[in-house]
């Protein structure tokens, strides 16, 4: 028999092992082996330590331990590309995107709005890797969740999903799963209630295809056009049945004529397909689909707007609007409505109307026609304008607060808000965020900027906001002496009052009193180390000064922790950039320093960490200098009460490093990032009742970092900020527990 060639991975954030009957693949990360193609081999996955097996995703797989599957064809001479099946652990804890962010931007992917959340699903990364899982978001609570990827279809983008009023749809696009690659015309449903992804049936479907639109017409779903293998444009379409399972394909006499980039809308009763470009030649014709009797009939030309491509079609209920597009290198700012009672098209009003623009959004309210973004000659736009039909002029939206420049993007009008979703530039911050335009007020929400990109900053949690401040802005040292409050239940974020503030720092500690921001200490933009602090009201947006007299010594790197009564200052790094091993204690109610007892205190450090359990602060971690010449992985326990320290353990911990976070769960202490010459993404858990370390796994963790800011919610860790390389990041991710 011919050679095969199959690959199995581990995937999600939990561990273990796979194993294949006949023997060949035996590993723990991910492994290829050959086998006879066509020979049916079954995998079988074992969950390790505390993590537990999901399923598969590929080949064929779905549920269960094991599962048979057959090799693909190796590729003679070549390495073959193809993905390898996924065995998907789960772990008990696990990385989200940041609250109010996705996990990660999607390009080819769909966004489809099921009535109380927007969900996308598939495409890929900046990586480009395909994906086969999704995210979805809620307005109501500002926050993103997960789609597992368990019996999901395989791993495609330029797919199509509608919503049924109970399931979510996927068909088509091009799939890179090692049994099916390339175009595809398969399928699955996805239950919201239950999480069961169930196959289409591909028996009648149309052939494969990419980028093809699909639209819901209450009972079926309608498939037309797109791309064949070739990479040319298809004039077929079918409907599917959910309900009987079947396929029926539309009919091909007096369909459109071959065409891309056109518009295709559903009214209710009819299909209409509209303009688009056939080759360099852009058309000002269409056809419309009647379901009643099954049959094409054309659209009128007389009064319909110039030919165009790439423009805006929208259903108002009883009229087809379409606005904008291009021809070439022309853009337009003009459209007209069409009326299927007199079968004949209007002009639109062009007073103060959008500029010209193609690949933007229109959206209707059910009073108004809302256009947003796009592109020109000139590149994207974050502009736009509403109008209402039959009236004379248009009205401009704000720009204030709105999404960053952006064409291509997805669109969806909730009953009360339009959402706004991708389309924005590779690197863009705002990339997996949504805005909301309300029709009430006409104001963006879910825009605000998060801080400026900045490493070694110092932030706390208050019980409902996550403060952050000061830091260091580009890869130098550019002290900042700014900062912002993020607003959990909101997902905004607001600035930080810098009058009466500490003078720019980083490196610098925060503790939160329970009622107020105390930062003190940090280097200079000139590196001088500095020991003086200030504390911040939250409630009044203000600042008071902390004393100095008694205050330790001038120092950045320390760590810093609140007792109830007590900031603990303790090591860090001195004017000389060497390692300092005291510490001391600021008292609230006498606003008083005291010096710390060293006695049995871990060695001298800086860019530890330090969490407080509630009796004891444990310091674990870091440098010998600022040029990390030895690196930690023990630290001490210190208990205020008995004025004692209590050595750490080092068996088990995770590896050596400094510049990394930790917080404090209330059972367990854990750690992440940082650096050990290179910058890390790992992390581990430390638990106080049984002294033992746990890996936390980098399962879309953020990327790998040192000094993030970190904090404790009361129920995950939020991480944020930090340098990677010479990269100054703004970007972050949320560690729980899996529900």
């Amino acid at each position: 028999m011919a050679p095969g060639y199959l690959g199995v991975q581990l995937d999600g954030a939990g561990t273990g092992l796979i194993s294949s009957t006949p023997a060949g693949i035996d590993c723990g990360v991910g492994c290829y082996a050959h086998f006879p193609f066509g020979l049916p081999i079954t995998l079988t996955a074992t969950a390790s330590g505390d993590s537990t097996f999901l399923g598969w995703s590929g080949g064929g797989c779905s549920t269960g331990r094991s599962c048979t599957t057959t090799p693909p064809q190796a590729l003679r001479g070549t390495f073959d590309p193809r993905p390898p099946v996924r065995a998907i652990f789960s772990a008990p804890w696990q990385w989200q995107g940041f609250a109010g962010q996705a996990r990660l931007p999607r390009r080819g992917a769909s966004v489809t709005w099921i009535g109380d959340q927007l969900v996308v699903w598939g495409g890929h990364g900046p990586s480009s890797v395909f994906s086969n899982d999704g995210e979805r978001y809620a307005p109501s609570t500002g926050t993103w969740s997960d789609i597992n990827a368990v019996g999901a279809p395989a791993e495609r983008y330029g797919h199509s999903a509608v919503w049924t009023g109970s399931e979510l749809v996927i068909w088509g696009g091009m799939s890179n799963d090692p049994v099916i690659v390339g175009l595809t015309n398969a399928g699955a449903r996805w239950n919201a209630a239950t999480g069961v992804w169930t196959p289409l049936p591909k028996t009648g479907a149309p052939s494969p295809r990419r980028d093809h639109v699909a639209l819901w017409t209450g009972t079926q779903m309608i498939i037309w056009g797109g791309y064949d293998q070739n990479g040319l444009p298809t004039s077929t379409g079918a409907l599917f049945d959910p309900a009987a399972g079947t396929w029926t394909a539309l009919p091909a006499a007096g369909a459109p004529s071959l065409r891309e980039y056109a518009s295709v809308t559903w009214t209710g009763t009819d299909l209409i397909v509209w303009g688009g470009t056939w080759g360099i030649q852009a058309l000002d014709s269409g056809a419309r689909w009647n379901a009643a009797s099954n049959t094409w009939s054309p659209m009128p030309t007389i009064g319909a707007p110039t030919p165009r491509a790439r423009h805006s079609a929208t259903w108002t209920g009883s009229e087809l609007i379409v606005w904008g597009g291009g021809s070439n290198t022309l853009d337009f700012a003009d459209g007209a409505s069409w009326s299927p009672v007199s079968n004949a098209w209007t002009a639109l009003p062009t007073t103060s109307a959008p500029s010209a623009r193609r690949l933007h959004s229109a959206t209707w309210t059910g009073t108004e026609l809302v256009i947003w973004g796009g592109t020109n000659g000139t590149g994207p736009l974050r502009d736009g304008a509403r109008v209402t039909p039959g009236g004379s002029t248009w009205t401009a939206l704000p720009t204030a607060g709105a999404p960053t420049a952006r064409s291509g993007h997805a669109a969806v009008w909730t009953g009360d808000e339009i959402l706004i979703w991708g389309g924005a530039a590779a690197g863009d911050a705002t990339a997996t965020s949504v805005a909301r335009l309300s029709p009430t007020t006409w104001s963006w929400q879910g825009t605000a900027q998060p801080p400026t990109a900045r490493w070694a900053p110092a932030g706390v949690w208050t019980g409902t906001e996550f403060l952050v401040w000061g830091g260091f802005a580009g890869a130098g040292f550019a002290a900042v002496g700014d900062g912002s409050r993020f607003n959990k239940a909101t997902s905004t974020w607001t600035a930080i009052t810098a009058t009466g503030g500490p003078s720019p720092r980083g490196m610098h500690s925060a503790v939160w009193t329970g009622t107020e921001l105390i930062v003190w200490g940090g280097f200079d933009g000139d590196l001088t180390a500095l020991g003086n602090g200030a504390r911040y009201n939250p409630t009044t947006d203000t600042w008071a000064a902390l004393p100095t007299a008694g205050a330790p010594v001038a120092r950045a790197g320390h760590s810093a922790v609140w007792t109830g009564t007590d900031m603990i200052v303790w090591g860090g790094f001195n004017n000389d950039f060497t390692a300092i091993g005291d510490g001391a204690r600021w008292n609230q109610t006498t606003n008083t320093w005291s010096r710390l007892v060293i006695t049995g205190a871990p060695g001298s450090r800086g860019a530890h960490s330090a969490v407080w359990t509630g009796t004891e602060m444990i310091i674990w971690g870091g440098m010998s200098s600022i040029q990390g010449d030895a690196l930690y992985n023990d630290g001490g326990r210190f208990n205020p009460a008995t004025n004692t320290w209590t050595a750490l353990p080092a068996t088990g911990a995770p590896s050596a490093r400094g510049g990394h976070s930790a917080v404090w769960t209330g059972t367990e202490m854990i750690i992440w990032g940082g650096a050990a010459g290179a910058d890390l993404r790992s992390g581990a858990r430390w638990s106080r009742a049984t002294g033992t370390w746990h890996t936390v796994s980098d399962f879309n963790a953020p990327g790998a970092r040192r000094f993030p800011v970190a904090a404790w919610t009361g129920a995950e860790m939020i991480a944020w900020g930090g340098v990677a390389g010479g990269t100054v990041l703004s970007t972050g991710g949320v560690l729980a527990p899996r529900p």
